[in-house]
């Protein structure tokens, strides 16, 4: 009987050529996937601004490096208020933050609230960037999830001159829901690396506008105007 044509037998062989791979290869296949979507790790030692982003953990170990003299003070970001934060039913993620912070020994005088409110990713970078721009010379590191730190190192090149955006190192934050060398064994490490490369797929948010300063007096009078009406 005859054998089987070449054409066939080279599928055959590349097929199970590429099965062998992944058997053997298939965990450094995998990290890297993890890998390409974290940011190089910070390398200074000492940094005049931490910015609490997102990240289980980012109030201890933002108070941390406060007392051990590591970083000056802690600047928090105001994001947009949903609507119970407007009506005042819920406190603003800002407030929450520094409540927390001064919960676990920061003296008030070293968390500051920048006034530009925060609608995208890009009203974020360019809030650090205006920051910045106010103290040259310094530098600041922005905390975040481990996972999402290689998606904010692109919004921070993106949005900002080279030389700006050189001054914000990147505080990645592992999840301690999984193990981040076999992430691939937990379904949170599969959420947050599907969730993370959609991020990379649509890219960062913009806005038209440059961020606008929060007025908490002018959100109370618009809510008076509303009742009124």
């Amino acid at each position: 009987m005859a054998g089987s044509p070449p054409r066939r037998r080279y599928r055959r062989w590349i097929v199970a050529g590429f099965l062998v791979a992944l058997v053997l290869f298939h965990r450094m296949l995998l990290q890297g996937v993890y890998g390409f979507l974290v940011a190089a790790p910070a390398k200074a030692e000492h940094v005049d601004a931490l910015i609490v982003g997102d990240g289980e953990g980012r109030f201890e170990w933002a108070a941390e490096q406060i007392r051990l003299g590591k970083a000056e003070e802690i600047l928090l970001l105001i994001g947009e208020p949903i609507r119970p934060q407007q009506m005042g039913f819920i406190p603003m993620g800002h407030e929450i933050a520094r409540a927390a912070l001064v919960r676990r020994g920061v003296a008030e005088s070293q968390v500051v609230v920048l006034p530009q409110l925060c609608r995208s990713d890009r009203d974020v970078a360019v809030t650090i960037g205006i920051w910045l721009d106010a103290h040259p010379g310094q530098n600041a590191a922005w905390i975040c999830r481990e996972v999402e730190s290689g998606f904010w190192r692109d919004v921070f090149d993106q949005f900002l001159a080279p030389s700006v955006s050189a001054r914000i190192s990147l505080i990645a934050m592992p999840d301690p829901t999984y193990d981040s060398a076999s992430w691939w064994r937990y379904r949170s490490g599969w959420r947050q690396v599907v969730l993370a490369y959609l991020g990379r797929l649509f890219g960062p948010s913009a806005t038209a506008s440059e961020p606008t300063d929060w007025d908490p007096e002018e959100y109370a009078r618009s809510l008076r105007r509303q009742a009124a009406a």
